[in-house]
């Protein structure tokens, strides 16, 4: 069986993908909690599930590094799902940016080096990132392209508290939706890169979704819920479903997609819609 990695392994939405994909994977789940994963792992175990864990900041490269050499050790990686992330009530600006744009952009430079032909990685996007990519111009593009620089946390930074200024909005709500549409944007222009090894990579945007980060934020769930179609709480297994499906055989001619599994909101928000 191939080695399926799961950042966020310990969340609602990474368990419920575990539970998914436990069965014809050796699973190492991915947490920065050592208590949140034991307790993931007894979950698991009751649904008669083996999982291998490991604690890791994802934003911090080494230890990135290490996590990507310890999966590929485990054996050939078939899949790597990375659901870590902070909201805006979770942390600060600066802590959100250096957990989901350097976080997500270390996940996918070091596990690039471990994954062979045939393997498949899905990151997690979000509403906001779509919300965002209607209006982001050549300024926020100019940042957020160039993960690479040696300047780039200090200028998605400034480029955060120039946004929150000007719109007079908290800097974190900003940080989150700038730290989500780098994810999103950067896991999609990496498709043809990661196709020169025969790696797929593609992402989900959740809507509203019945996890405990879900459920924090939901001043912020009931003005996207007016503008979906199905106005309910999405489950974290509706999620899991669409990622096994990214990783799968049957998704073999996917790679550099977004599948948006949103109640129909960016749908809804992108086109008129009849009889409305």
């Amino acid at each position: 069986m191939g080695v399926c990695v799961i950042t966020g392994g310990a969340g609602g939405m990474g368990i419920a993908i575990a539970r998914m994909q436990g069965k014809e994977h050796n699973l190492l789940l991915v947490d920065v909690s050592q208590v949140k994963l034991d307790a993931a792992l007894e979950t698991l175990r009751e649904d008669g599930i083996q999982a291998a864990a490991a604690v890791c900041d994802i934003s911090d490269r080494g230890c990135v590094q290490a996590l990507a050499e310890r999966a590929a050790a485990m054996g050939e990686i078939s899949a790597v799902i990375h659901t870590a992330g902070l909201s805006p009530t979770m942390a600060s600006a600066p802590r959100i940016v250096q957990v989901n744009a350097l976080g997500t952009y270390y996940i996918i430079e070091e596990f690039f080096k471990v994954m062979g032909e045939g393997s498949s990685m899905v990151t997690v996007a979000s509403l906001a990132t779509h919300m965002m990519a209607r209006n982001a111009g050549e300024s926020i593009h100019a940042v957020v392209d160039h993960p690479d620089d040696p300047d780039f946390e200090k200028r998605l930074n400034q480029l955060i508290d120039g946004m929150a200024v000007a719109g007079n909005t908290p800097a974190a709500g900003v940080a989150y939706s700038v730290s989500k549409y780098f994810s999103w944007r950067y896991t999609r222009r990496n498709a043809l890169r990661f196709w020169s090894k025969g790696i797929r990579i593609n992402c989900v945007t959740p809507g509203n979704i019945a996890t405990p980060m879900g459920k924090a934020e939901e001043a912020g769930c009931a003005r996207t819920a007016a503008h979906m179609a199905i106005k309910r709480y999405g489950t974290p297994e509706e999620i899991a479903a669409a990622v096994v499906f990214l990783t799968s055989a049957a998704a073999g001619d996917t790679t550099g997609a977004d599948l948006p599994v949103d109640g129909g909101f960016c749908c809804c928000t992108t086109f008129p819609q009849v009889g409305v």
